[in-house]
Protein backbone atom coordinates (compact mmCIF):
# COMPACT_ATOMS: atom_id res chain seq x y z
CA UNK A 1 0.00 0.00 0.00
CA UNK A 2 2.67 2.73 1.16
CA UNK A 3 4.69 1.53 -2.16
CA UNK A 4 1.43 2.33 -3.95
CA UNK A 5 2.03 6.05 -3.00
CA UNK A 6 4.85 6.21 -3.78
CA UNK A 7 4.57 5.55 -7.05
CA UNK A 8 1.56 7.21 -7.65
CA UNK A 9 3.43 10.11 -5.87
CA UNK A 10 6.50 9.96 -8.23
CA UNK A 11 4.29 9.86 -11.40
CA UNK A 12 2.42 13.01 -10.25
CA UNK A 13 5.94 14.54 -9.92
CA UNK A 14 6.97 13.59 -13.51
CA UNK A 15 3.51 14.48 -15.30
CA UNK A 16 4.39 18.26 -13.40
CA UNK A 17 7.92 18.26 -14.34
CA UNK A 18 6.44 17.62 -18.10
CA UNK A 19 4.42 20.34 -17.54
CA UNK A 20 6.49 22.99 -17.13
CA UNK A 21 8.04 21.87 -19.58
CA UNK A 22 5.20 21.96 -22.20
CA UNK A 23 3.45 24.88 -21.18
CA UNK A 24 0.33 23.79 -23.10
CA UNK A 25 -3.16 24.66 -21.71
CA UNK A 26 -3.51 20.84 -20.95
CA UNK A 27 0.23 20.76 -19.20
CA UNK A 28 -1.36 23.94 -17.20
CA UNK A 29 -4.44 22.54 -15.92
CA UNK A 30 -1.71 19.57 -14.79
CA UNK A 31 0.77 21.68 -12.96
CA UNK A 32 -2.18 23.51 -11.51
CA UNK A 33 -3.34 20.46 -9.30
CA UNK A 34 0.03 19.72 -8.71
CA UNK A 35 0.25 22.96 -7.27
CA UNK A 36 -2.61 22.94 -4.91
CA UNK A 37 -1.77 19.43 -3.66
CA UNK A 38 2.47 19.66 -3.20
CA UNK A 39 2.86 23.82 -3.14
CA UNK A 40 6.50 24.56 -2.54
CA UNK A 41 7.97 21.17 -0.72
CA UNK A 42 11.23 20.43 -2.50
CA UNK A 43 11.18 18.74 -5.74
CA UNK A 44 14.56 16.90 -5.63
CA UNK A 45 17.60 16.51 -3.83
CA UNK A 46 18.59 20.20 -4.33
CA UNK A 47 15.51 21.78 -2.68
CA UNK A 48 14.30 22.96 -5.81
CA UNK A 49 10.84 23.75 -5.99
CA UNK A 50 8.72 23.68 -8.46
CA UNK A 51 9.21 27.44 -8.99
CA UNK A 52 12.78 27.04 -9.28
CA UNK A 53 11.39 25.02 -11.80
CA UNK A 54 9.18 27.38 -13.84
CA UNK A 55 11.81 30.22 -13.68
CA UNK A 56 14.52 28.17 -15.02
CA UNK A 57 12.47 26.94 -18.18
CA UNK A 58 10.98 30.58 -18.41
CA UNK A 59 6.96 29.09 -18.04
CA UNK A 60 5.93 32.64 -17.96
CA UNK A 61 1.99 31.14 -18.69
CA UNK A 62 2.22 28.84 -15.80
CA UNK A 63 3.78 31.92 -13.00
CA UNK A 64 1.04 34.19 -14.53
CA UNK A 65 -1.64 31.66 -13.64
CA UNK A 66 -0.14 31.27 -10.25
CA UNK A 67 0.00 34.91 -9.79
CA UNK A 68 -3.54 35.83 -10.94
CA UNK A 69 -4.99 32.97 -9.16
CA UNK A 70 -3.51 34.28 -5.80
CA UNK A 71 -1.92 30.97 -5.23
CA UNK A 72 1.25 31.71 -4.87
CA UNK A 73 2.54 34.33 -2.10
CA UNK A 74 5.31 36.25 -1.02
CA UNK A 75 6.73 33.82 1.18
CA UNK A 76 6.50 31.10 -0.97
CA UNK A 77 8.70 33.25 -3.75
CA UNK A 78 11.41 33.59 -1.31
CA UNK A 79 11.75 29.99 -0.37
CA UNK A 80 15.64 29.12 -1.43
CA UNK A 81 17.20 25.32 -2.20
CA UNK A 82 20.14 24.12 -0.68
CA UNK A 83 22.39 26.47 -2.58
CA UNK A 84 20.78 29.08 -1.03
CA UNK A 85 18.89 30.15 -4.37
CA UNK A 86 15.77 31.55 -4.81
CA UNK A 87 13.22 31.61 -8.28
CA UNK A 88 14.72 34.46 -8.92
CA UNK A 89 18.62 33.77 -9.11
CA UNK A 90 17.67 31.14 -11.74
CA UNK A 91 15.82 33.44 -13.47
CA UNK A 92 18.75 35.53 -13.69
CA UNK A 93 20.96 32.31 -13.72
CA UNK A 94 19.21 31.53 -17.74
CA UNK A 95 18.59 34.69 -18.59
CA UNK A 96 14.41 34.52 -18.15
CA UNK A 97 13.70 37.82 -17.94
CA UNK A 98 9.74 38.25 -18.22
CA UNK A 99 10.10 35.49 -15.39
CA UNK A 100 12.24 37.56 -13.26
CA UNK A 101 9.61 40.92 -14.43
CA UNK A 102 6.91 38.52 -12.91
CA UNK A 103 7.86 37.66 -9.48
CA UNK A 104 9.57 40.98 -9.30
CA UNK A 105 6.03 42.61 -9.95
CA UNK A 106 4.64 40.73 -7.03
CA UNK A 107 7.53 40.88 -4.38
CA UNK A 108 10.56 43.05 -4.69
CA UNK A 109 12.08 42.06 -1.81
CA UNK A 110 13.40 38.88 -3.27
CA UNK A 111 16.03 41.22 -5.12
CA UNK A 112 18.23 41.99 -2.33
CA UNK A 113 17.87 38.02 -1.09
CA UNK A 114 21.33 36.25 -1.10
CA UNK A 115 22.36 32.78 -1.49
CA UNK A 116 24.92 30.97 0.43
CA UNK A 117 27.83 32.68 -1.13
CA UNK A 118 26.27 35.82 -0.95
CA UNK A 119 25.03 36.43 -4.32
CA UNK A 120 22.52 38.50 -5.20
CA UNK A 121 20.23 37.64 -8.41
CA UNK A 122 22.13 40.25 -9.94
CA UNK A 123 25.44 39.30 -9.06
CA UNK A 124 24.15 35.66 -10.63
CA UNK A 125 23.22 37.77 -13.65
CA UNK A 126 26.14 39.23 -13.97
CA UNK A 127 28.88 35.75 -13.46
CA UNK A 128 25.83 33.64 -16.26
CA UNK A 129 26.41 36.85 -19.06
CA UNK A 130 22.75 36.89 -19.27
CA UNK A 131 22.68 40.76 -20.14
CA UNK A 132 19.27 41.66 -20.64
CA UNK A 133 18.28 39.92 -17.29
CA UNK A 134 21.41 42.36 -15.76
CA UNK A 135 20.13 45.32 -17.27
CA UNK A 136 16.50 44.91 -15.64
CA UNK A 137 17.68 43.90 -12.13
CA UNK A 138 20.37 47.10 -12.70
CA UNK A 139 17.71 49.38 -12.71
CA UNK A 140 16.26 48.32 -9.57
CA UNK A 141 19.51 47.76 -7.44
CA UNK A 142 21.49 49.59 -4.94
CA UNK A 143 24.76 49.46 -4.45
CA UNK A 144 24.68 46.91 -1.97
CA UNK A 145 23.98 44.46 -4.11
CA UNK A 146 27.10 44.42 -6.36
CA UNK A 147 29.56 42.13 -3.86
CA UNK A 148 29.49 38.81 -2.52
CA UNK A 149 30.85 37.37 0.66
CA UNK A 150 34.29 37.18 -0.74
CA UNK A 151 34.19 40.89 -1.70
CA UNK A 152 34.13 40.02 -5.43
CA UNK A 153 32.20 42.31 -7.20
CA UNK A 154 29.90 41.95 -10.15
CA UNK A 155 32.85 43.08 -12.47
CA UNK A 156 34.81 40.33 -10.72
CA UNK A 157 31.95 38.06 -11.65
CA UNK A 158 31.79 38.80 -15.31
CA UNK A 159 35.16 38.48 -15.61
CA UNK A 160 35.63 34.84 -13.92
CA UNK A 161 32.57 34.16 -15.74
CA UNK A 162 34.32 35.13 -19.16
CA UNK A 163 31.32 37.24 -20.16
CA UNK A 164 33.55 40.03 -21.10
CA UNK A 165 31.06 41.92 -23.32
CA UNK A 166 29.24 42.48 -20.22
CA UNK A 167 31.84 42.93 -18.49
CA UNK A 168 32.90 46.31 -20.51
CA UNK A 169 29.56 47.24 -20.08
CA UNK A 170 29.11 46.98 -16.17
CA UNK A 171 33.07 49.61 -16.16
CA UNK A 172 31.76 51.65 -18.48
CA UNK A 173 28.78 52.03 -15.59
CA UNK A 174 30.54 51.80 -12.86
CA UNK A 175 34.40 52.78 -13.43
CA UNK A 176 34.93 52.83 -9.86
CA UNK A 177 34.79 48.94 -9.42
CA UNK A 178 38.07 48.78 -12.16
CA UNK A 179 39.92 49.31 -8.72
CA UNK A 180 37.94 47.15 -6.01
CA UNK A 181 39.35 44.14 -4.70
CA UNK A 182 38.19 40.84 -3.11
CA UNK A 183 39.27 39.46 0.53
CA UNK A 184 42.32 38.37 -1.93
CA UNK A 185 43.23 41.60 -3.01
CA UNK A 186 42.63 41.03 -6.59
CA UNK A 187 41.38 43.35 -8.74
CA UNK A 188 39.24 42.61 -11.77
CA UNK A 189 42.45 42.89 -14.12
CA UNK A 190 44.06 40.27 -11.74
CA UNK A 191 41.54 37.74 -12.76
CA UNK A 192 41.43 38.66 -16.42
CA UNK A 193 45.47 38.46 -16.19
CA UNK A 194 45.30 34.69 -15.72
CA UNK A 195 42.91 34.13 -18.55
CA UNK A 196 45.73 32.70 -21.36
CA UNK A 197 43.30 31.27 -23.45
CA UNK A 198 41.31 34.31 -24.00
CA UNK A 199 44.24 36.06 -25.67
CA UNK A 200 45.51 35.30 -29.42
CA UNK A 201 49.23 35.16 -27.89
CA UNK A 202 48.25 31.73 -25.73
CA UNK A 203 46.39 30.44 -28.73
CA UNK A 204 47.25 28.19 -31.78
CA UNK A 205 46.48 31.51 -34.46
CA UNK A 206 49.66 32.89 -34.41
CA UNK A 207 53.12 31.78 -35.89
CA UNK A 208 54.92 32.25 -32.87
CA UNK A 209 53.43 29.47 -31.44
CA UNK A 210 53.59 27.37 -35.05
CA UNK A 211 53.34 23.82 -33.71
CA UNK A 212 51.28 23.73 -31.19
CA UNK A 213 49.23 21.36 -33.12
CA UNK A 214 50.16 17.96 -34.82
CA UNK A 215 49.54 18.83 -38.41
CA UNK A 216 51.69 21.98 -39.06
CA UNK A 217 49.74 22.73 -42.33
CA UNK A 218 46.43 22.62 -41.13
CA UNK A 219 47.39 24.75 -38.13
CA UNK A 220 48.52 27.06 -41.17
CA UNK A 221 45.35 27.88 -42.72
CA UNK A 222 43.58 28.21 -39.49
CA UNK A 223 46.20 31.58 -38.50
CA UNK A 224 45.47 32.98 -42.00
CA UNK A 225 41.52 32.58 -41.33
CA UNK A 226 41.88 33.71 -37.91
CA UNK A 227 44.01 36.93 -39.66
CA UNK A 228 40.89 37.33 -42.39
CA UNK A 229 38.25 37.22 -40.03
CA UNK A 230 37.17 41.05 -39.37
CA UNK A 231 36.55 42.04 -35.60
CA UNK A 232 32.91 42.89 -34.03
CA UNK A 233 32.18 44.11 -31.12
CA UNK A 234 28.39 44.43 -30.03
CA UNK A 235 28.03 46.35 -26.82
CA UNK A 236 23.85 45.66 -26.91
CA UNK A 237 21.31 43.30 -27.40
CA UNK A 238 18.37 44.76 -30.05
CA UNK A 239 15.13 45.11 -27.55
CA UNK A 240 13.42 42.19 -29.91
CA UNK A 241 16.30 39.47 -29.04
CA UNK A 242 15.73 36.35 -27.58
CA UNK A 243 16.18 35.72 -23.78
CA UNK A 244 18.95 33.44 -23.60
CA UNK A 245 21.79 33.93 -21.72
CA UNK A 246 25.52 35.30 -23.04
CA UNK A 247 27.91 32.36 -22.30
CA UNK A 248 30.44 33.59 -25.17
CA UNK A 249 32.34 36.51 -24.69
CA UNK A 250 30.28 38.99 -26.65
CA UNK A 251 27.37 38.89 -28.61
CA UNK A 252 27.35 38.64 -32.75
CA UNK A 253 25.73 40.21 -34.99
CA UNK A 254 22.85 38.88 -35.46
CA UNK A 255 21.96 39.82 -38.92
CA UNK A 256 24.51 37.69 -40.88
CA UNK A 257 25.14 37.12 -44.72
CA UNK A 258 24.51 34.16 -46.32
CA UNK A 259 28.30 33.82 -46.99
CA UNK A 260 28.49 34.31 -42.96
CA UNK A 261 25.95 31.84 -42.10
CA UNK A 262 27.72 29.35 -44.65
CA UNK A 263 30.65 29.98 -43.00
CA UNK A 264 29.59 29.19 -39.50
CA UNK A 265 28.11 26.41 -40.52
CA UNK A 266 31.26 24.46 -40.43
CA UNK A 267 32.36 23.88 -36.68
CA UNK A 268 36.14 24.08 -37.35
CA UNK A 269 35.52 27.77 -39.04
CA UNK A 270 33.05 28.85 -36.49
CA UNK A 271 35.23 27.93 -33.89
CA UNK A 272 37.91 30.06 -35.28
CA UNK A 273 35.17 33.10 -35.55
CA UNK A 274 34.34 32.34 -31.73
CA UNK A 275 37.98 32.56 -30.65
CA UNK A 276 38.91 35.60 -32.66
CA UNK A 277 35.92 37.64 -31.59
CA UNK A 278 36.50 36.43 -27.89
CA UNK A 279 40.01 37.51 -28.17
CA UNK A 280 39.16 40.99 -29.33
CA UNK A 281 36.42 41.88 -26.96
CA UNK A 282 39.00 40.35 -24.29
CA UNK A 283 41.61 42.60 -25.28
CA UNK A 284 39.23 46.05 -25.37
CA UNK A 285 38.33 44.73 -21.56
CA UNK A 286 41.98 44.34 -20.63
CA UNK A 287 42.99 48.16 -21.98
CA UNK A 288 39.96 49.62 -20.38
CA UNK A 289 40.72 47.76 -16.82
CA UNK A 290 44.24 48.48 -17.45
CA UNK A 291 43.33 52.67 -17.97
CA UNK A 292 40.91 52.42 -15.23
CA UNK A 293 42.70 50.75 -12.10
CA UNK A 294 45.92 52.93 -11.98
CA UNK A 295 49.58 51.95 -11.05
CA UNK A 296 49.97 53.81 -7.97
CA UNK A 297 49.08 51.04 -5.38
CA UNK A 298 51.71 48.33 -7.27
CA UNK A 299 54.55 50.75 -7.14
CA UNK A 300 53.59 52.15 -3.47
CA UNK A 301 53.93 49.88 -0.90
CA UNK A 302 53.43 52.13 2.01
CA UNK A 303 50.33 53.41 1.15
CA UNK A 304 47.56 51.22 3.10
CA UNK A 305 44.70 50.10 1.34
CA UNK A 306 41.09 51.13 2.40
CA UNK A 307 39.33 48.54 0.34
CA UNK A 308 41.19 45.97 1.50
CA UNK A 309 41.12 46.77 5.00
CA UNK A 310 37.55 46.22 4.97
CA UNK A 311 37.65 43.04 4.51
CA UNK A 312 40.71 42.11 6.67
CA UNK A 313 43.19 42.82 4.57
CA UNK A 314 46.34 44.04 5.49
CA UNK A 315 48.76 46.39 3.73
CA UNK A 316 51.45 44.10 3.93
CA UNK A 317 49.27 41.14 2.67
CA UNK A 318 47.98 42.65 -0.01
CA UNK A 319 51.35 43.91 -1.27
CA UNK A 320 52.13 40.46 -1.86
CA UNK A 321 49.59 39.91 -4.43
CA UNK A 322 51.46 39.46 -7.55
CA UNK A 323 50.92 42.83 -9.89
CA UNK A 324 48.80 41.98 -12.89
CA UNK A 325 51.92 42.62 -15.46
CA UNK A 326 54.20 39.77 -13.33
CA UNK A 327 50.96 37.33 -14.17
CA UNK A 328 50.63 38.24 -17.56
CA UNK A 329 54.34 38.03 -17.80
CA UNK A 330 54.44 34.74 -16.33
CA UNK A 331 51.95 33.51 -18.50
CA UNK A 332 53.04 34.95 -21.89
CA UNK A 333 49.81 37.17 -22.35
CA UNK A 334 51.56 39.10 -24.71
CA UNK A 335 48.56 41.72 -25.36
CA UNK A 336 48.05 42.35 -21.77
CA UNK A 337 51.48 42.67 -20.91
CA UNK A 338 52.83 45.19 -23.11
CA UNK A 339 49.58 47.30 -23.06
CA UNK A 340 50.43 47.42 -18.77
CA UNK A 341 54.16 48.74 -20.21
CA UNK A 342 53.16 51.15 -22.33
CA UNK A 343 50.34 52.60 -20.53
CA UNK A 344 52.59 52.85 -17.25
CA UNK A 345 56.24 52.76 -18.06
CA UNK A 346 57.08 52.46 -14.47
CA UNK A 347 55.38 49.14 -13.65
CA UNK A 348 58.86 47.93 -15.21
CA UNK A 349 60.14 48.40 -12.48
CA UNK A 350 58.17 45.59 -10.04
CA UNK A 351 59.16 43.03 -8.81
CA UNK A 352 57.70 39.28 -7.61
CA UNK A 353 57.81 37.49 -4.05
CA UNK A 354 61.28 36.21 -5.69
CA UNK A 355 62.98 39.32 -5.99
CA UNK A 356 62.98 39.32 -9.81
CA UNK A 357 61.72 42.20 -12.72
CA UNK A 358 60.03 41.65 -15.72
CA UNK A 359 63.16 40.88 -17.95
CA UNK A 360 64.47 38.00 -15.49
CA UNK A 361 60.81 36.55 -15.33
CA UNK A 362 60.72 36.82 -19.31
CA UNK A 363 64.02 35.12 -19.63
CA UNK A 364 63.14 32.51 -16.94
CA UNK A 365 59.69 31.78 -19.18
CA UNK A 366 61.49 32.10 -22.38
CA UNK A 367 58.85 34.50 -23.63
CA UNK A 368 61.31 35.72 -26.46
CA UNK A 369 58.75 38.47 -27.92
CA UNK A 370 58.90 39.99 -24.69
CA UNK A 371 62.45 39.91 -24.10
CA UNK A 372 62.65 41.24 -27.71
CA UNK A 373 60.21 44.31 -26.68
CA UNK A 374 61.94 45.23 -24.03
CA UNK A 375 65.34 44.85 -25.07
CA UNK A 376 64.11 47.33 -27.92
CA UNK A 377 62.61 49.55 -25.91
CA UNK A 378 65.62 49.99 -23.37
CA UNK A 379 63.37 51.12 -20.17
CA UNK A 380 66.85 50.87 -17.97
CA UNK A 381 67.68 47.60 -19.73
CA UNK A 382 71.28 47.76 -18.17
CA UNK A 383 69.99 48.17 -14.77
CA UNK A 384 67.38 45.75 -14.91
CA UNK A 385 70.02 43.38 -17.07
CA UNK A 386 72.54 43.70 -13.92
CA UNK A 387 69.72 42.96 -11.56
CA UNK A 388 70.33 39.89 -9.10
CA UNK A 389 67.20 38.05 -7.08
CA UNK A 390 66.65 37.22 -3.97
CA UNK A 391 67.86 33.69 -4.14
CA UNK A 392 71.51 35.21 -5.94
CA UNK A 393 70.38 34.38 -9.54
CA UNK A 394 71.56 36.69 -12.49
CA UNK A 395 69.77 36.84 -15.63
CA UNK A 396 72.22 34.29 -17.47
CA UNK A 397 71.29 31.80 -14.41
CA UNK A 398 67.63 32.24 -15.22
CA UNK A 399 68.42 31.21 -18.82
CA UNK A 400 70.27 28.37 -17.66
CA UNK A 401 66.53 26.98 -15.84
CA UNK A 402 64.89 24.24 -17.08
CA UNK A 403 61.64 23.97 -19.39
CA UNK A 404 60.28 24.61 -23.09
CA UNK A 405 58.44 27.73 -24.34
CA UNK A 406 55.03 27.90 -24.43
CA UNK A 407 53.80 25.43 -27.55
CA UNK A 408 57.06 23.26 -27.61
CA UNK A 409 56.59 19.57 -28.50
CA UNK A 410 57.22 17.45 -25.20
CA UNK A 411 60.12 15.18 -24.74
CA UNK A 412 63.23 15.50 -23.42
CA UNK A 413 65.70 16.35 -26.54
CA UNK A 414 63.49 18.73 -27.84
CA UNK A 415 63.19 20.16 -24.41
CA UNK A 416 67.25 20.37 -24.05
CA UNK A 417 67.76 21.87 -27.86
CA UNK A 418 65.58 24.76 -26.87
CA UNK A 419 67.32 25.16 -23.35
CA UNK A 420 70.46 25.59 -25.30
CA UNK A 421 69.15 27.39 -28.00
CA UNK A 422 67.83 30.29 -25.31
CA UNK A 423 71.40 30.03 -23.42
CA UNK A 424 73.00 30.83 -26.19
CA UNK A 425 71.03 33.84 -27.44
CA UNK A 426 70.99 35.31 -23.64
CA UNK A 427 74.85 35.06 -24.08
CA UNK A 428 75.20 37.64 -26.66
CA UNK A 429 78.27 40.17 -25.45
CA UNK A 430 75.44 42.98 -24.42
CA UNK A 431 74.35 40.78 -21.63
CA UNK A 432 77.62 38.81 -20.64
CA UNK A 433 78.93 41.45 -20.25
CA UNK A 434 76.35 42.10 -17.04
Amino acid sequence: MASSRINNNLSHRSAAYRAVLEGTSQSLETFRNFWREEGVKPFDKRGDTILHFLAINGNVAAFTILLEEGLVTNENLKIKNVNGDTALHEAARFGKKRVAQIMLRREKEILSERNNLGETPLYVAAACGTKEVFTFLENLNSDCMMRRNDGCTILHAAVIGECYSLAIRILESYPDLAGKRNEKGKTALHLLAKKPGSFRSRSSYTFKVLGWKPFIPLQIIGIIIYSCIPEFYKDALPDNSAEEPINSALHFKLNRSPFTKFFLSNPWFKEIYDAKQKHTVALKLAGKLIRGEGWRHYIHTEDTDIEGSQFGISSQKKNRVPDPLIQATRLGIIEVALEILRVYPEAAYTFDENGRNILQIVVEKKHMFLYDYLMRVGIHKDRMLSDIDYEGNSIIHLAASLGSPPGTSSGVLLQMMWDVLWFKFLLSPEVSSR
